[in-house]
């Protein structure tokens, strides 16, 4: 038996590069440490993939059966990483008994971890004493996948119109269109498991459905009904679901969205075909209020709506009023009426199924989950502060069709989307940010060799994970030095020097605590001029003479000494 301490764990963690081979890198073997008391621990190989399982196994393998508090935590060299709960362990074991537990390598806060060496302490606690044993073993580095899918229904030709929302207890709702049966219909993930009902079955009803749940976690969708061409709005009241009619004037209530906000109100945006008029209602006291955010406008597919920290509206749709150019435009209502921006202008090749979800976090950064019709890829863009961010969310096959996004407790987004090359509906949910890509270094341009310079840099992760800065100071592409980390937003600075005369090309990166990594900043010029240094007495004294008076031959001066 042993009692493990800090200076135990400490010395164990200094161990952990025994099970290395010569490059660092994890052999074959399986982690087993040598067997201290009754208790052993142990992994079946030495190194695991980035993101791979990790079964770990406590056994005893002692004369006498053994009971009291289990535990097995892991950390790495910062230390505690994750620890199982008590419910997940036996509180008993007889000899030559044993478990697994299978580590998902996340942390505490079911973050991937990044890449590294790892402990994983298990045992017993009887009485003042810890009857246990450690197995080290090593993760490798990468770049794990950042989206997690999974299939809700997948029976007939279903998850068409998606839309979905995450309510206080991170259960997800999501109201879509049966296209088999022509029907409204809603599912939701509770304990662990999707439930699937039906909302409205009247004729041709279902079609643009958005989806929105107030705070006691009663969900409202408003939708079009086709055979009426109406738009409508249903709320699940006592458990059973009552809807209404909205706009019945003309066609109108296309491409719908919904969202309530802080005082219950509900908000929806569509598409009134009629008057070609994109169309903001707001439902105050059971009446509905509308008015025109953009006229003469043809949208196609989609309206999206979100409200900001101040209740004020933002809008998102395909605009398509020129037969040539396509896009995907941002409105929000401001002091003046509504502004309008272009967030994707690359949607124009072929008619492909559309859709697009907005949302605003806590600190009013705007999500926008859509489908990219020029690649049938899921794409994602988010703004914090004026420039939009673009990436790839599924490529695989025709996808993305229909998408919808809702933020969960965490800001993290989740899309809800169609899969037609399976006739699927899928799930995505984001689960790691890199870091901004850093601000250009600030400092001297110009400098003198063997002398330090101060630059810096700043950037911002957007998960709150702190950041460290790898400068590039020769152009070369790698970094040459690392900073410590900083927290997301404070300025970083570093000093260096340059022994060569030349032009340097310096750049800097980001790095996140999880270890990923944001592209190059743009780079910053640097000259290291050649220096005459047998005259540098002469250049003080005419220096000086040009303080005196004498600025207009300071060009020829300097001309002379820096060649």
């Amino acid at each position: 038996m042993k009692v493990l301490g800090v200076a135990a764990l400490l010395a164990l963690l200094a161990l952990t590069a025994s099970t290395l081979g010569d490059e660092g890198q994890p052999g074959n073997d399986a982690a087993v440490n040598p067997v201290d008391g009754i208790i052993q621990v142990s992994t079946n190989k030495s190194g695991y993939a980035h993101g791979e399982p990790v079964p770990i196994v406590i056994s005893n393998v002692g004369a006498i059966s053994l009971g009291g508090s289990p535990f097995l935590d892991i950390y790495n060299d910062t230390g505690p990483v994750f620890s199982v709960s008590v419910d997940d362990l036996p509180s008993f074991l007889d000899p030559g008994e044993s478990f697994t537990y299978v580590w998902e390598q996340r942390n505490t806060e079911g973050r991937q971890v990044s890449g590294g060496s790892y402990v994983a302490s298990g045992g017993y606690k009887t009485g003042c004493c810890i009857e246990g044993d450690d197995a080290s073993f090593y993760i490798e580095h990468g770049r794990q996948e950042t989206w997690m899918l999974e299939t809700v229904e997948a029976l007939g030709k279903i998850g068409y119109d998606t839309d979905i929302s995450v309510d206080a207890d991170d259960h997800i709702h999501i109201s879509y269109y049966d296209f088999g049966v022509a029907d409204l219909k809603y599912a939701c993930w509770k304990n662990g498991e999707w439930s699937v009902q039906n909302v409205d079955t009247a004729g041709d009803a279902g079609l643009y459905s958005s989806l929105a749940v107030d705070a006691d976690g009663v969900p409202h969708i408003s939708y079009y009904d086709a055979t009426n061409q109406d738009l409508k709005y249903a709320v699940k009241e006592n458990g059973a679901w009552a809807t209404e009619a909205v706009d019945t004037a003309g066609d109108a209530g296309s491409y719908t969205d919904t969202v309530i906000d802080a005082n219950g109100n509900v908000h929806v945006s569509y598409y009134a075909t009629t008057d070609r008029a994109l169309r903001y209602a707001r439902r105050v006291s059971n009446a509905w209020d509308t008015e025109d955010v953009a006229t003469d406008i043809r949208v196609y597919g989609t309206t999206a709506i979100a409200l900001d920290s101040q209740q004020s509206p933002h809008l998102c749709y395909y605009d398509l009023t020129s037969y040539t150019t396509w896009y995907l435009k941002y409105a929000r209502r401001a002091a003046r009426g509504w502004e309008i921006e272009v967030v994707d202008p690359n949607l124009y090749y072929f008619w492909n199924p559309p859709g697009a979800g907005i949302a605003i976090d806590k600190q009013d950064r705007i999500h926008i989950g859509y489908a990219a019709w020029k690649q049938w890829n899921l794409n994602y863009a988010w703004k914090a502060g004026d420039e939009w961010n673009l990436e790839t969310v599924d490529s695989e096959g025709d996808v993305g069709g229909y998408a919808s996004l809702a933020l969960d407790s965490r800001g993290y987004p989740h899309i809800s989307y169609v899969d037609r090359s399976n006739s699927a509906l899928k799930h995505a949910n984001k689960i790691q940010y890199e870091p901004d890509t850093p601000a250009q270094p600030t400092g001297p341009a110009t400098v003198r060799r063997g002398r330090d310079y101060t630059y810096t840099t700043s950037t911002i992760d957007f998960d709150g994970d702190e950041i460290r800065f790898g400068w590039d100071w020769n152009g070369d592409g790698m970094v040459d030095e690392w900073t410590g980390f900083y927290t997301s937003g404070q300025e970083a600075s570093v000093r260096h020097s340059w022994d060569e005369q030349g032009t340097y090309a310096v750049r800097v990166m980001a790095e996140d605590s999880t270890g990923r990594q944001s592209d190059w900043s743009p780079p910053l010029s640097i000259s290291v001029p050649y220096v005459a240094t047998g005259h540098h007495l002469l250049l003080r004294l005419l220096l000086s003479w040009i303080g005196n008076g004498a600025s207009s031959l300071r060009p020829l001066i300097l001309s002379f000494f820096f060649l």
